[in-house]
């Protein structure tokens, strides 16, 4: 029996939760988001284009990777930055 590649990717644990690739986009924006601004930079964007484990995989892997890139210096003044999440508005 062959399974279909793109079902684990596209399941979800309950039929009210993102499905496992939206669960790790969201949890490598978390990562990278927080880094950018904890470090005044602008966050790298990443397309939500995953089909794959190996493509969820790279994305990991790209967010690990910048996330270690930030230096320690650049969380210098971290505690008194202005920190503003903007607010998608949905219709």
């Amino acid at each position: 029996m062959k399974s279909d590649p793109s079902a684990l990717v596209n399941a979800r644990l309950a039929p009210d939760m993102y499905t496992l690739a939206q669960q790790v986009q969201l949890a490598c924006d978390q990562a990278r988001d927080a880094t950018a601004r904890l470090t005044g930079q602008n966050p790298p964007q990443f397309e939500n284009s995953e089909k794959t484990l190996d493509d969820l995989k790279t994305r990991i892997a790209k967010t690990i990777e910048y996330v270690n890139s930030a230096r320690e210096s650049a969380f210098e003044g971290a505690e008194t930055r202005e920190i503003t999440i903007p607010i998608l508005e949905t219709t």
